[in-house]
């Protein structure tokens, strides 16, 4: 039994593993595959990596009579083999060069730059490649390209290229101390902008101080108390034309931005608030004033803290050249000690094209009533004409008649059509009945009243219409008699 017991053991055992080498076979097969694929993508990540390592020497004293640049490689070979005992191989450089121009420096011997690859040694495909490329003609000059060129190219700034600028303004209540500056910075990493104007600022004096990420100005005369600034980012800063210190309260900012014509004035204020006395409100509001007019361009924007409530007429104000300005917001969550939220607007960097308003004179559609005004005005208008053209050639008399006709056509075609001529009396009343309803609240049956009143319009129309052709009817038949 024991031994029956043993071999069944065995005979379940051998199945069961032999069960599990079929189903394992495949895994450990692709096992492989996928090894022999890192291990090919390792070798490519290194050969890659010892691709990118590029070494730039100079050479200087080798004498400057090669006809071309393989001879330049030949000769720089048998140098560093004869001088330093270092073996070179063509497909070690990548590049090989004279600097400098070869008519100013006639006399002197102008010195190599080998720029140099450290790279395995050349495959077939490769090297049938390299030859390719050895096999072109160089150009007559082979220069380093930039300030000793002798025509640098033209590098344009790109810090313009961004679609929008952020303007935004902030009451700070102080910065008084660098620990406040510093805590602003911090505040000014998690949100989007380029100029920020500062509300009581609480610095003495006026000064304009350049620092790593930005360029503050500021301006202030109270100790402890008022004062304005800007911070500037620093890719703008070659766009700033003048800060203005009018007072401690305003301060101007000019700029010539890249997209624009003409120059952009941002002014910062600090309003006295409500509970000053008039004499300091008035005189803030006259000084703010003439700083306007004397210190400020055609684009404007005054900005800062009002410390007023904001009507709604000034927000119809603000929206007349909205096209320039493409968003607006109130950062509530701004990570600073202040009690005042700070506001941004997006100015873009391009100026938007005004369209021209222009009115096609072919496209105008005349009646009968403007064909006749239109006629009796040239009448007495060219009345005079034989006169008035008597020394003139032909062109200038045509078009002395031609500005003529397109003025008196562009009067009458801009008047506003005569609706009385069109209606008759009857249906005129009626809609001058209607609209007393429509403004007269208090009446009975007042919905009653204006359906009913309604429908007389639309008979009266009609019958109105009908007449008037009748009447171009009878003028059509009369024309053709």
């Amino acid at each position: 039994m024991r031994s029956q017991n043993a071999e069944l053991k065995d005979s379940i055992t051998n199945s069961i593993m032999e069960k599990m080498d079929e189903k394992l076979i495949p895994v450990i097969e692709e096992n492989k595959k996928l090894k022999t694929k890192v291990e090919k993508l390792e070798r490519e990540i290194e050969y890659l990596k010892r691709a990118e390592k590029n070494n730039n020497i100079v050479v200087f004293g080798l004498e400057e009579n090669e006809q071309s640049s393989t001879e330049l490689i030949q000769k720089l070979k048998e140098t560093f083999n004869l001088d330093m005992n270092i073996k070179i191989e063509e497909y070690d450089i990548n590049k090989i060069y004279r600097l400098g121009n070869r008519k100013s420096d006639r006399n002197k011997t102008r010195p190599q730059l080998k720029n140099g690859k450290r790279k395995p040694k050349p495959t077939k495909e490769s090297a049938n490649k390299e030859t390719k490329k050895k096999q072109q003609t160089p150009p007559s000059r082979l220069v380093l390209e930039g300030e000793s060129d002798h025509n640098p190219p033209t590098y344009k700034d790109n810090s313009y290229r961004k679609s929008v600028i952020y303007i935004a303004a902030l009451n700070v209540l102080t910065l008084g101390k660098e620990e406040y500056l510093m805590e602003l910075t911090y505040a000014l990493k998690s949100i989007k902008w380029d100029i920020i104007g500062l509300s009581e600022v609480r610095r003495m004096g006026e000064s304009i101080t350049c620092y790593l990420d930005f360029l503050l100005y500021q301006i202030g005369e109270t100790q402890g108390q008022y004062g304005v600034g800007f911070i500037i980012k620093q890719h703008l800063k070659q766009y700033v034309e003048e800060f203005i210190g009018i007072s401690e309260r305003i301060a101007i900012l000019n700029m010539k931005l890249p997209g624009y014509k003409k120059l952009w004035s941002i002014v910062q204020i600090y309003s006295p608030t409500e509970q000053s006395n008039s004499v300091t409100i008035n005189n803030f509001y006259q000084n703010l004033n003439e700083a306007i007019q004397k210190h400020t361009h055609e684009n404007l924007i005054v900005m800062g803290d009002f410390n007023t409530n904001r009507s709604k007429t000034l927000r119809r104000k603000c929206n007349t050249r909205n096209s320039y300005f493409t968003n607006f917001t109130v950062i509530k969550r701004f990570n600073f000690n202040t009690n005042h939220r700070l506001i941004r607007t997006e100015l873009q960097m391009n100026e938007p094209k005004k369209t021209r308003p222009r009115q096609d004179l072919r496209n105008i559609k005349l009646n009968e009533q403007q064909l006749e005004q239109i006629t009796t005005a040239l009448r007495t208008e060219l009345r005079d004409f034989k006169e008035n053209t008597k020394e003139l050639e032909t062109q200038d008399k045509y078009n002395y008649m031609e500005n003529a006709i397109k003025t008196q056509i562009k009067l009458i075609a801009d008047t506003k059509i005569d609706a009385k001529g069109i209606l008759s009396t009857a249906t005129v009343n009626l809609l001058e009945e209607r609209n007393h309803l429509i403004n007269e609240r208090n009446i009975q049956n007042r919905r009653q009243k204006l359906a009913e009143i309604s429908k007389d319009v639309k008979e009266s129309m009609r019958k109105d219409r009908k007449q008037r052709r009748k009447l171009r009817n009878n003028e059509e038949r009369t024309k053709q008699r």
